[in-house]
């Protein structure tokens, strides 16, 4: 399987062919976070324990998409996920990009 994944400094002339989708990581009580958004909003919120088998993962949900670590671009995603893991009780507030699956 080839992963189509890059940072966020290179960019490609090919980029236009798919969407493209930012992710960041962080560490939390419950594990490892990934946040990813596109231009429309979160589309992607996963745990687990090792950041590697995560982008793995979104990678495998995403495939026709363009992934890009962009931490700076997700910074204020990421930490509103890692405060809601840390006190539940405030809430969670985010603009989500809910994709489907066709019928």
């Amino acid at each position: 399987m080839t992963l189509n994944i890059r940072t966020d400094s290179a960019r490609t002339n090919s980029d236009a062919l798919s969407e493209e989708i930012a992710f960041a990581t962080g560490t939390s009580a419950l594990g490892t976070v990934l946040v990813a958004g596109s231009a429309h909003g979160v589309c992607a919120i996963l745990i687990g324990s090792e950041a590697g088998e995560l982008v793995a993962d979104f990678a495998v949900r995403f495939p026709d998409n363009t992934l890009v670590q962009h931490d700076r671009k997700l910074d204020g995603e990421l930490t509103n996920v890692l405060r809601f893991i840390e006190k539940p009780a405030r809430g969670l507030h985010l603009q989500l990009n809910i994709i489907g699956t066709p019928f």
